[in-house]
Order: C-alpha cells, then structure tokens, then sequence
C-alpha cells in the first residue's frame, strides 16, 4: 500500500512495469503480502490469453552454468500507471481472436469466455467500436443498452432468436465493478422476458442469484463471500472451510487466502465492541 500510493498505483488499474530486459503490462492488486519495495507477478501467463503478460521476458538470462537451470525468482524493475481511460468486462459465447486492446487478459469460462481489458480511448469511443462490430458480427441479433455519459459508463447486451445471451459489455472509466460470476452465470440462461435482459445490464444479475464476490478458489469456483459465509457459520480451519463449501480441496493455492481470512474474522471477533470501549475523553 505504501508503494501503491507513492506511484499513484490504484487496486485493478493497469500497471506498466519495466526492466533493462523487457516490459509487461498488468492489473495490480495493492496488497500488503509482499514487502515495501517489492512486487511479485506470477509466471503462468502466455500470449495466448493476455497482450502482454509474459514477467519472464523481462527478467535477466542469467543461468546455473552446469545443470542450466535459470535464474527467474528476482529482477529490478521500475513501476508507473498506465494511462488508461477506459475499463471494460466483456462476455462472448465464442472466443474474439482479433482484441486490440492496450490491455486484455481472457479467460475460459462456462459457456463461453471472459476477457478484461484497458484502452487508452475514451469509453464513448470504445462503445462505438464494439457496436460497429456487433452489428457486422451478430446482424440478426437483439441488444438492450445503458448509457451514461455523465459518469462515461456504457453496457450493452445481444441476445439471438433462441433467447440466447450472445455478448455482454461493461465500460467505464475506472476498473468496473460488478458481480463477475453472477454475469457470468447468465450465459447458460432462457431469456424470455425483457426483465430478464434487463438485469444482464444491471451489473448484478437476477435478485435470485448469489454474489459470491471475487473469486479466491479457482479449482471449485468459490468466492470470498462463500468463504466468508463459512467462516461465520462456525468454519475455525482451512480444512473446515473445505468441508464446508470446497475451497482449498484441490491445487491448494488459495489456502493461505483461506488462511488470512480466517485470522482476520478472528481479530474482527476479539476486539471490544463500541460499548465496550473506553471513551476517547477518559482514555
């Protein structure tokens, strides 16, 4: 947080970072899991699913001069903002090859793909870009649209004859926030009412539908609200929380996650409630 705010760093902005070697282009998460003055950037991603992502093509060559083995746990690198104007959240039942983003990173999820992506365009620019395509792209389609110029925020859905969700688009100005799996969730989805199709553009989907918040398990697809759920049902472990909505039972990845959401409900728990506490006057 310390660094974050010295570079003008906001959570789910678009990071450029740097080295004598190469650059990549990344969303940050402010945290404070890593030191001052340090970064950490995970290695698995490709070209083939973000723009420019690949943190080993700017880290040194150096090697283990007998067995080969490099040397990618550590690099100096310089940090700045990007400048983006636009943030976008796109769903599409097929996977779009030609993104020509200043960001994107996509995802394989049910029933079609997610992609985030950053443009250094205007977001009433980008809308019209999008629009232009889905009308060459999906010409017999039905769309619902919400726009907004005076916060410059744009969705738009298209649905085809069979009440099928074929494409959903969220722009802003700023990272977007909405209920990803919620969304998500609506490409397997019957339309057959206008009020159905409104809510895709509602950013939460149907009331019926449970936010599960940002994801922390990626192997079951749970939430940080499932898991918080848990917790306070009475889950005191990592393998009670498990047992209880599945996160952590597979890669095992997110059991530290798990882990420092447990130890932060436990500190909310023992401290002293308002009428507990001394007043500030007689401290």
């Amino acid at each position: 947080p310390q660094d974050a705010s010295k570079l003008k760093i906001a959570d789910a902005t678009i990071v450029d970072v740097e080295s004598v070697y190469g650059a990549v282009r990344l969303r940050a998460l402010v945290t404070d899991r890593v030191a001052v003055n340090e970064v950490f950037i995970p290695m698995h991603w490709s070209d083939n699913f973000a723009s420019n992502a690949r943190v080993n093509a700017m880290v040194h060559p150096r090697h283990d001069p007998v067995s080969g083995q490099p040397a990618l746990k550590n690099q100096s690198v310089m940090l700045a903002p990007s400048d983006m104007k636009t943030y976008g959240f796109m769903l599409t039942r097929q996977r779009l090859d030609l993104l020509d983003y200043d960001y994107w990173a996509i995802a394989r999820v049910q029933n079609g793909w997610a992609t985030e992506f950053a443009s250094a365009s205007s977001p009433v620019c980008v809308m019209e870009e999008i629009q232009k395509y889905a009308d060459l792209a999906l010409p017999e389609s039905e769309s619902v649209r919400f726009d907004d110029a005076n916060q410059a925020m744009y969705r738009a859905c298209w649905f085809d004859r069979r009440n099928n969700l074929l494409q959903v688009i969220f722009l802003a100005a700023h990272p977007v926030p909405l209920a990803r799996h919620a969304i998500v969730s609506m490409l397997g989805h019957d339309f057959k009412t206008r009020n159905e199709r409104l809510a895709v553009v509602s950013g939460v989907g149907f009331s019926s539908s449970e936010d599960v918040g940002a994801m922390v398990c990626s192997c079951m697809q749970v939430g940080i609200k499932t898991i918080r759920k848990s917790i306070d049902s009475g889950c005191n472990t990592v393998q009670d929380v498990g047992d209880s909505c599945g996160a952590g039972t597979q890669c095992g990845t997110c059991r530290a996650d798990i882990r420092r959401l447990l130890s932060a409900r436990l500190l909310t728990h023992s401290l002293p409630s308002s009428q507990d506490q001394i007043p500030a006057e007689k401290a």
